[in-house]
């Protein structure tokens, strides 16, 4: 299961790209309900680190703040 739902959020994050916005981090924490919760701590620093690359860029247009 954890790897459809990783699957989904990760070609989320490759479809909006630098257009990612509030309401594709609604479904992404939509999706991230669904993954265990003995697999959610290996997998939630990776979807991060994912949006972090495009959110933090300069060429970024979307409304999502800067991720750490």
């Amino acid at each position: 299961m954890t790897e459809k739902v990783m699957d989904q959020i990760m070609d989320l994050i490759s479809a909006k790209r630098l257009t990612l916005n509030q309401t594709d981090m609604r479904e992404i924490y939509d999706l991230i309900t669904q993954i265990p919760l003995d697999d959610l701590p290996d997998q939630y620093p990776w979807i991060f680190e994912s949006l972090s690359i495009f959110v933090n860029s300069p060429e970024y247009e979307g409304d999502i703040p800067p991720i750490d």
